[in-house]
């Protein structure tokens, strides 16, 4: 948080940029790290039939249709936003 209030003040569209980045590569290794960790824990395969790295999947027997509920999803949402 200090270093987004840095970008804050600075108010340049880069700076913001760079916080997020360096946020994003930060949590994503930790995530990426706490999955491995979690692969050799039972119930794993259960965890996986039914969830992402990051969401649930709304169709458990199927990634596809999982997916594609959420593109959908993302598609309604971008079109409320641009009304």
């Amino acid at each position: 948080m200090i270093y987004s209030s840095f970008a804050v003040c600075v108010g340049i569209i880069e700076s913001y940029s760079i916080v997020f980045g360096i946020f994003a590569i930060v949590v994503f290794t930790f995530i990426l790290m706490k999955e491995k960790s979690n692969a050799k824990k039972k119930g794993w395969a259960t965890y996986v039939e039914h969830s992402f790295v990051f969401l649930p999947k709304l169709v458990p027997s199927s990634t596809f249709l999982s997916v594609l509920t959420y593109l959908a999803l993302a598609g309604g949402a971008f079109s409320l936003v641009n009304l």
